[in-house]
């Protein structure tokens, strides 16, 4: 069985879109076909949000959420704002690295003549 988000997370981004959007997100999805009083397009596409964006952190969802999109995402669309959130960067913030202090110095250094060549005050 394939990993799924949890249906009420998805049913929130759905509602929270159309709030946003209206009828032009839920538009995109609808077939016109009625089971059980659900549309079965909508019903599919939640179906495939919930697998695509399977493992994303709540904390992506909600960044991606806020995100200020031109006109409704399409899941990829959404998927991939997920992956671009400052949140998603953060995995890799907290990989141990001490840099050496020759190191240092010559990083020093390249910085003094980039500042240096935009007439930028040196470093102390």
């Amino acid at each position: 069985m394939m990993n799924r988000l949890p249906t009420e997370w998805v049913d929130r981004i759905f509602m929270r879109l159309h709030g946003r959007f209206g009828n032009s997100f839920t538009d995109k999805f609808k077939l016109g076909q009625i089971v059980d009083g659900v549309d079965i397009g909508i019903a599919n596409a939640k179906q495939v949000w919930a697998e695509e964006l399977a493992g994303i952190s709540p904390n992506r969802i909600k960044n991606a959420l806020l995100h200020n999109y031109d006109y409704a995402p399409s899941c990829d669309q959404f998927k991939a704002q997920c992956k671009s959130t400052i949140e998603a960067h953060r995995d890799f913030v907290g990989l141990p690295r001490k840099f050496t202090a020759e190191e240092r110095e010559a990083n020093r250094k390249r910085l003094q003549i980039t500042l240096d060549s935009l007439n930028i005050k040196r470093l102390s």
